[in-house]
């Protein structure tokens, strides 16, 4: 059995959404208005002192993306405990999965027995040829692999996901207006553009890049948070261009190239942290470009949340 499914690979992604988004289109189905909760951040003012490293204090998180995928695509996520029986079950039946796995024993990926780069990994098993598993991994691959029953068993963290399909005429209107609105203005209501100021301000008088992360930095909870901060940003644009394009709101195109442009700056102010820890002799020249991209970018995320807000207003 092997199904014939093209991955996707798209920087706002990261390993779980790439396999999902590339189903979705499998199916023919829609995703992006799964992306319409994914603009935001907090930072944790650490008035005891409890907390040390920054990367713990600056949080995001994607919504319920879940749930917005079913109601508004009509696709349907199951996260499931099982394992090899219950994965061809579904193959059997012409449904891929996504499985959730250890980085360590994943063959193509660049964490492949690399102890201090091991963390988790989703990818998709779009086939089983009686000995082996035919997978799908668009964030690494272009192509099917091959992976062995040996590491499958090794790797495989006993959760897999499965995908149902409601009929389109269950599938609920989108009420993309109030839904864009709501979003602009708990970003304002939730002084995010100051809490943007004020990790700025902090990381200016103290900070110590070794201190995010001993070993490997991309690992490390600061990276991984502006990582997800970015991507929400980029996935928000998405979900613009989106309801710009499947609903004509027009007056949304420019804003959500705005958007783009955003997370990628997100995503830059990630590789300056980057450089500055294999280079730490530039820390002082670089966190002050960092510190002037936060501030900029607080007042340019105030300015985007206003315009939605007026382009929402009626």
């Amino acid at each position: 059995m092997l199904l014939k499914i093209t991955p996707v690979n798209n920087r706002a992604y990261d390993c779980l959404l790439t396999p999902v988004v590339t189903i979705c289109n499998w199916f023919k189905r829609d995703f992006q208005l799964m992306f319409a909760e994914t603009w935001n951040f907090t930072f944790k003012h650490n008035i005891s002192q409890e907390i040390t490293r920054y990367g713990e204090r600056i949080t995001y998180n994607d919504g319920d993306w879940v749930s917005l995928l079913e109601r508004y695509h009509g696709v349907k996520l199951d996260f499931c405990k099982g394992s090899h029986e219950q994965i061809i079950t579904e193959l059997n039946a012409s449904r891929p999965v996504i499985v959730f796995f250890q980085s360590y024993w994943c063959p193509w990926s660049p964490d492949f027995k690399r102890k201090e780069q091991d963390g988790p990994h989703f990818f998709m098993i779009i086939g089983f040829d009686g000995v082996n598993y035919i997978c799908l991994d668009g964030i690494y691959l272009s192509s099917p692999v091959v992976l062995s029953r040996d590491d499958f068993n090794r790797g495989f963290k006993g959760t897999y996901v499965t995908f149902r399909l409601k009929l389109e005429e269950d599938i609920v209107p989108c009420p993309y207006d109030q839904i864009i609105k709501s979003a602009a203005d708990g970003f304002i209501l939730s002084e995010t553009p100051r809490q943007i100021s004020l990790f700025a301000r902090e990381i200016s008088h103290s900070f110590n890049i070794k201190a995010e992360g001993e070993k490997y930095i991309i690992n490390a909870p600061l990276m991984r948070n502006l990582e997800g901060i970015a991507r929400g940003r980029m996935k928000f644009g998405i979900f613009l261009r989106y309801v710009c394009e499947r609903y004509g709101a027009k007056n949304l195109l420019a804003i959500s190239d705005e958007f783009m442009s955003t997370g990628n700056s997100w995503a830059g102010i990630q590789r300056m942290f980057i450089k500055m820890w294999f280079a730490p002799d530039t820390q002082k020249s670089t966190l002050k470009k960092i510190v002037d991209e936060l501030f900029s970018l607080a007042d340019k995320e105030e300015e985007l949340a206003i315009d939605l807000r007026k382009n929402t207003a009626n």
